[in-house]
């Protein structure tokens, strides 16, 4: 589970912000929205171009920076700016997995990485500095082993994608292979959720074979819409699947995992890796016994087709899922819905979603400390706070207060009155 978040010099946010998921509430409300401690999701309020989608963003930029191993490639194919003054920007994450609590610190630019570090449980598992090329400046818990000594990257390059690169969980009888076990598959379970364009196309790990998540999007599609009568995934070839394949293969390095969840542009497909080869197979709704391409479909729709994946594993694994505007083009009993059915779920999952439906900033969906805002500063600056800095009554009307102005993070029109 996601603990804690911090970020400086990136997008919006030219300070230090902090983000947690800690509970911090003495509320003894909602109980079943915290697993030992730690906060089962959290929803940011604020204005339009506050920073809401930069903390989204910001922590994405962390796990496919890991996942793909080159900063520089990170900045120039999935983002349009540069660290604030030339500067390097400055990232903490903490999570726990397999009772273990993980830190991984990371400060780069465009052109390199001028920090990297990675604790497990308060020791230090390595170290590297700004101008470290090749070797580390602290191996920490690693350096009794050869082949973490062995291991040499560039000034762009990761320490920790290296040794995913390198394959170190195939490694035999290597010391301290279940830190990287810990990691790896906790990157594998977070999701962010790219819902800001429709074209191009994302990928989605897909873990489990059976039929429970096909089903799980069958029933979704047919609350939001009765004449949907049943969904198909039909089988691809040619050039449409070596598109997927190639597609998948530049995203993970060659290293394409053995089942994906894929949207290419308007279209659905999961692609599968059986015995050595890939199959394709692609997502048509019927209505009425008659096909239909999804792209003939509405938005929302499309919008819960690509959320479906994302919410089943809220369901059924212990997920992390990032997802921006997670209520616009859906009704918001159907939001409503979705966040409840997460929150109630046995797993130890999580969900940060930001908001603009104001019916949703209520203590009957949230606990106070799940409730964050941002606002941006004349100059420009995102601030980020919680809701618990206000500690507002357990009963209180929370929407009330924010639409009054009493906490910010709201449009400031000179005409509005509420």
């Amino acid at each position: 589970m996601l603990v804690n978040f911090s970020v400086e010099n990136f997008l919006s946010f030219k300070d230090r912000v902090d983000f947690t998921l800690k509970k911090t509430s003495k509320s003894t409300k909602h109980k079943e929205l915290v697993k030992n401690g730690i906060l089962k999701g959290a929803c940011v309020y604020g204005a339009n171009n506050s920073g809401k989608t930069n903390l989204i963003r910001s922590i994405q930029f962390v796990v496919e920076a890991i996942v793909i191993g080159n900063v520089s490639r990170i900045y120039k194919t999935h983002y349009s700016f540069i660290p604030n003054d030339d500067k390097v920007s400055k990232f903490e994450l903490e999570f726990r997995q397999n009772k273990h609590l993980y830190k991984y610190v990371l400060e780069c630019n465009l052109s390199s990485v001028e920090k990297e570090e990675l604790y497990c449980d308060n020791k230090t598992v390595f170290k590297r500095s700004a101008g470290d090329i090749e070797k580390l400046s602290d191996y920490g818990v690693l350096s009794n082993s050869q082949y973490y000594l062995n291991r040499k990257f560039t000034k762009t390059d990761l320490f920790l994608s290296k040794l995913y690169t390198d394959n170190v969980l195939k490694e035999p009888d290597l010391p301290h292979q279940n830190i990287f076990q810990d990691i790896f598959e906790w990157l594998q379970h977070v999701f962010c959720v790219r819902l800001d364009s429709t074209v191009g196309s994302a990928f989605y790990v897909y873990m489990e074979k059976g039929n429970g998540f096909k089903d799980y999007l069958q029933e979704l599609l047919e609350q939001i819409d009765p004449s949907i009568t049943q969904i198909k995934w039909e089988k691809v070839d040619g050039s449409e699947l070596n598109e997927l394949v190639v597609n998948a293969s530049v995203h993970f390095r060659q290293a394409v995992p053995d089942h994906l969840f894929i949207r290419n542009g308007y279209n659905f497909f999961i692609l599968d890796r059986q015995d050595n080869r890939f199959i394709g197979k692609k997502l048509y709704t019927y209505h009425n016994n008659e096909r239909f391409e999804i792209n003939w479909e509405s938005d929302g729709t499309k919008k819960i087709i690509e959320l479906s994946l994302a919410f089943y594993l809220l369901k059924t694994t212990n997920a992390i899922v990032l997802i921006d505007e997670l209520d616009s083009s859906l009704h918001p009993i159907m939001v409503r819905y979705l966040l409840q059915s997460c929150m109630d779920s046995n797993q130890q999952s999580q969900i940060i979603t930001t908001l603009h439906n104001i019916n949703l900033l209520t203590q009957e969906l949230w606990r106070v400390d799940q409730i964050w805002f941002t606002e941006k500063t004349t100059d420009g600056r995102s601030k980020l706070y919680s809701l618990q800095q206000f500690a507002p009554r357990f009963d209180k009307n929370v929407l009330k207060d924010y639409l009054q102005g009493r906490y910010g993070a709201i449009p400031t029109l000179g005409i509005w009155k509420w």
